[in-house]
């Protein structure tokens, strides 16, 4: 089985909404319809992790509420712990108000991963968001984050969207999001983002980075970004 999760829980405090992000209008429909529909080309079945507060916003889609505001990993950890998954059971998860080109799910599915338990697709930009550094992709990433509008110079970006094992992203999990609760209060020792830094140095489960430089792909956080991003899409012609 492929399973398909989109990661729709934030708090999105950024953007001035009620309505999820996910379900921002997109052409015909929502940014959530076009990755739902791009991500069951290739998955069997694709599920949405939302927050329970604003799950009346999601009853047309197989969602799956809980509660949020402890962080994406958390979230992926709570969604997760909901299956029973086999071994060679495979997963792709990507946030809600990430928008990617359809070709990167099949290329993904396509070429086969053995050495690998999770897969993490980035691209090459100049002063990313997020930035990965590496001298050795199969086992150590140092990683930089640029909330705040750092400057850390070139390098690689997440693409908002990892493949692999579900079995072994809920052991990841379950190791760095499970044991670093304290009534409630989230103790994780690296933020609350989901870790690349953890998978690869601190744990035995084997992950790549997958380098993507020509695929198209967005996200937004702001209303500002939102907009930037329904005109590109528009002159690009591309969704």
């Amino acid at each position: 089985m492929i399973y398909g999760f989109i990661i729709a829980a934030g708090n999105q405090t950024r953007f001035n909404s009620e309505i999820p992000k996910a379900l921002s209008p997109l052409n015909n429909g929502t940014c959530l319809d076009y990755t739902i529909n791009t991500m069951s080309k290739v998955c069997d079945e694709v599920y949405v992790v939302c927050s329970e507060e604003k799950e009346k916003y999601f009853n047309h889609y197989d969602s799956i509420p809980i509660k949020s505001g402890l962080g994406c990993g958390d979230a992926i950890l709570k969604a997760l712990r909901k299956f029973n998954f086999n071994d060679d059971d495979l997963c792709f998860i990507q946030w809600g108000d990430s928008i990617l080109e359809d070709r990167i799910y099949t290329y993904l599915k396509k070429h086969s991963y053995e050495d690998s338990d999770i897969n993490i697709v980035c691209r090459f930009e100049h002063n990313p968001y997020v930035k990965l550094l590496s001298s050795n992709f199969n086992r150590h990433v140092d990683i930089y984050f640029s909330k705040y509008k750092e400057v850390h110079g070139d390098g690689l970006h997440d693409l908002s969207l990892f493949y692999g094992s579900p079995k072994q992203i809920l052991k990841y999990c379950e190791i760095f999001y499970g044991k670093y609760f304290i009534k409630d209060n989230y103790k994780h020792k690296h933020g609350n983002e989901f870790n690349f830094l953890d998978i690869m140095n601190e744990t035995d489960i084997i992950a790549s980075v997958i380098i993507m430089n020509k695929v198209k792909s967005y996200s937004f956080n702001t209303e500002d970004e939102y907009k930037q991003m329904l005109q590109e899409i528009k002159e690009l012609k591309w969704i």
